[in-house]
């Protein structure tokens, strides 16, 4: 994460979640949620899965919050966002 910095507090510091903080899909995450709450949903995932779902970035088949303390997150831009903060 080299580089200049700038220190101006007034502009913000965005970071994509996906890939970059996060390093695990955020959709495949809930699926597996979702399927570990109700196990009957497998039966649905290959109609997801065949009707491009996946690819297009369509909900869920069923939605369920990922809790984020479980997160896989990358510890070298949490340190450059504390760094920054």
């Amino acid at each position: 994460m080299g580089g200049s910095v700038n220190r101006n507090a007034d502009i913000p510091l965005c970071v994509g979640l996906e890939g970059a903080l996060v390093k695990a899909d955020l959709g495949w995450e809930a699926i597996v949620l979702a399927v570990k709450r109700n196990p009957l949903l497998l039966l649905m995932l290959p109609f997801w899965l065949a009707s491009g779902g996946a690819s297009r970035g369509r909900k869920t088949p069923a939605p369920a919050a990922v809790d984020a303390a479980l997160l896989p997150y990358s510890e070298e831009l949490l340190t450059y966002l504390r760094q920054e903060k």
